[in-house]
Parts: structure tokens; sequence; C-alpha cells
């Protein structure tokens, strides 16, 4: 069980940094994609390019499989997901810390318990 829970903070604390920086790895991502492809990422863009016919029909057959919103909608699903994941292990250490305040609370107890044993004697 301690091995586990050892294991468990290790985890928790390796998140702390992980999970922000995988969280700026994906922003950092959209926002090189909004810089060199903009037509990805922003509807308003890509309007603009359709109403000037500027757009190149390979564009627009791209676009028409991916679709600006389908990215947006990726990125905002990763970051979700990180999010979840840091607020359940943020969470399990509450729990672990819960867990261990309670062994320390039995191993007193019996401690107590085993000098009242041996002081009757």
């Amino acid at each position: 069980m301690q091995k586990y829970v050892a294991g468990r903070e290790r985890q928790i604390r390796m998140w702390k940094w992980a999970g922000p920086a995988i969280a700026l790895l994906v922003v950092f991502f959209f926002a090189c994609l909004y810089w060199l492809h903009p037509l990805y990422l922003d509807p308003f863009f890509l309007k603009q390019q359709i109403e000037s016919r500027q757009l190149l029909p390979a564009d627009i057959a791209l676009l028409g499989v991916l679709g600006n919103i389908a990215f947006l909608a990726c990125g905002l699903l990763i970051l979700v997901l990180l999010l979840v994941t840091s607020v359940s292990l943020w969470n399990e250490s509450r729990l672990i810390a819960i867990i261990r305040m309670q062994a320390g609370n039995e191993a007193a107890s019996a401690a107590r318990q085993d000098g009242a044993d041996t002081g009757s004697v």
C-alpha cells in the first residue's frame, strides 16, 4: 500500500510540471497554426478569402474535409482533458493526505494503547 501511495504521489508531483507544459505546448501549436495558416482556425478570415475569391480549389477542398471548427474543437478538447486530469490528481493528493493523516492517528492511538497495556502490568 505504501509503495502504491508513494508512486501516486510521485506522479502527482510530476503532473504539476507536465500538465502546464503540455497545455502550453497545445497553445503554442495553435498559435503557430493561426500565424502560419489562419484559414484553419479563423472562420472570419476564411469567409473573407471566399468572398474575395482568393482561395485555391485545393484549399477549399481541404477545408471542406477538415473544417476550422474541428481544429478549434480538438484543441479545446485537449485542454479540457488536461484540466480534468489536473483536478482529479489534485483531489487524489488530498485523499492521500487524509489517508496518511488517518494512518498516523491510528498509529499514535495504537502506541498509546500499547503504553497503557504495559503500564498496567
